[in-house]
């Protein structure tokens, strides 16, 4: 089965914007990155008002409105499609490793401690929303929901091989047969030692595609698990030490988009120096957020560094010490080079005579630059708010006093 198009993507995008109402689609549009046009033009066709502006771009800049449409509506339909298209560059989960893994969750109990399989599967798969696989029988709810509670909860006639073919599992975004599986594993679902045997079993063969179920956290004292990049496929020790961090600091999408820039390190190497300076700006952006801190969408990448690094006390002019002007000085000098180098070998722009193509030891060294950079940043700005809040207990307390002697 053939995976969807750029016009799927702009079709699904445009469908979900027609969700707004006519006078205020040219104002959405213009928020999520399209031009923006009058409500008369909106009013007489929205699908048609979107779609044209859609027309215009390529790939990634769809992508990205995808991306921020999906930040303001629920659209699972315009979700998986989005995901589908972005791996297509990167590590593909292939049909033997979706195969072997339905084989292998065939013999196991897939609700575990749940209720049922529609508790399992609801919060992963937009049930309502899949069509019924019996659509010659008359029936008044031609849903897959409607088929699995049919087939699984009352009757008990579907294999998981079954129930998990007719989700797609061979054919839908790796993203969502991830989710799927980190769900199967989670604590809720599982307990101790069935969901330590399962994460080997598992990870056996999801480690033949490059990826495994990794321990991210735990809640009270229960282990979580996500699928992640795994070593055998070239990840560094610095790699895993940066992955681990920015799941404990994300807060901002961090975490994702740092994975999508070592995923295509290798095989798409102008993309991931495009990730790695969004991973900046994001950073970047979120402390300014955070903060309260007014910046502008024509701000770049060094004036915002230079904003957050301000806020954190991390601006050369602020240190009369040499070495720390120093170093502080060539963090911003990175910066502002790997934003050179996101316009110059990035495929963000086009570019003018003999284009530059950067190789993956290029890829690699900007997206370790940025990360480490933007790892820096943001403990820097977690160790703040931690330290603001270990003060305050004491400052209430000397207002409380302060209070008493008056």
């Amino acid at each position: 089965m053939a995976g969807p198009k750029l016009g799927d993507l702009r079709k699904a995008i445009a469908s979900t914007l027609t969700e707004v109402k006519a006078y205020d689609l040219p104002t959405v549009c213009a928020r999520v990155g399209l031009d923006e046009g009058s409500s008369e033009e909106a009013f007489s066709s929205k699908f048609t008002y979107v779609h044209t502006r859609l027309l215009r771009l390529e790939r990634d800049a769809l992508l990205a409105v995808a991306e921020r449409v999906l930040n303001e509506f629920q659209s699972p339909g315009l979700e998986e499609c989005a995901a589908a298209i972005d791996e297509e560059v990167g590590r593909p989960l292939t049909q033997i490793i979706r195969r072997r893994l339905i084989d292998y969750l065939q013999t196991i109990d897939l609700a575990g401690q749940l209720r049922d399989d529609l508790e399992l599967l609801e919060p992963i798969f937009p049930l309502e929303d899949m069509p019924t696989i019996y659509p010659e029988l008359r029936r008044s709810q031609k849903t897959l929901r409607a088929d699995i509670e049919r087939h699984r909860v009352e009757h008990d006639d579907w294999t998981n091989a079954e129930l998990l073919t007719h989700l797609g599992v061979t054919t839908c975004s790796r993203r969502r047969v991830f989710a799927l599986l980190e769900r199967i594993v989670d604590p809720m679902v599982r307990a101790d030692e069935a969901q330590a045997e399962i994460v080997e079993r598992l990870n056996e063969f999801l480690q033949r595609d490059g990826y495994e179920l990794a321990q991210t956290r735990k809640v009270s004292g229960y282990a979580v698990y996500a699928v992640r990049l795994c070593s055998a496929t070239g990840e560094s020790p610095a790699d895993r030490e940066l992955t681990a961090q920015f799941q404990k600091l994300d807060n901002a999408g961090v975490d994702r988009l740092w994975a999508k820039a070592l995923e295509r390190r290798t095989s798409d190497p102008e993309g991931a120096i495009t990730i790695a300076r969004t991973l900046l700006e994001r950073s970047c952006k979120h402390i300014l957020d955070e903060a309260r801190l007014d910046y502008t969408d024509k701000d770049d990448l060094p004036r915002l560094w230079a904003l957050a690094a301000e806020h954190l006390n991390l601006a050369p002019s602020q240190h009369t010490e040499v070495a720390f002007k120093t170093i502080l000085g060539s963090c911003q000098n990175v910066v502002n080079t790997i934003g050179t180098l996101r316009n110059r070998l990035g495929d963000s722009h086009a570019q003018k005579g003999r284009p530059v193509r950067p190789q993956p030891r290029h890829a690699e060294l900007v997206v370790n630059l940025a990360g480490s950079m933007a790892k820096f940043l943001m403990a820097t700005w977690l160790d703040q708010a931690r330290a603001t809040r270990s003060t305050a207990p004491d400052a209430a307390a000397e207002d409380n006093a302060d209070s008493s002697a008056g």
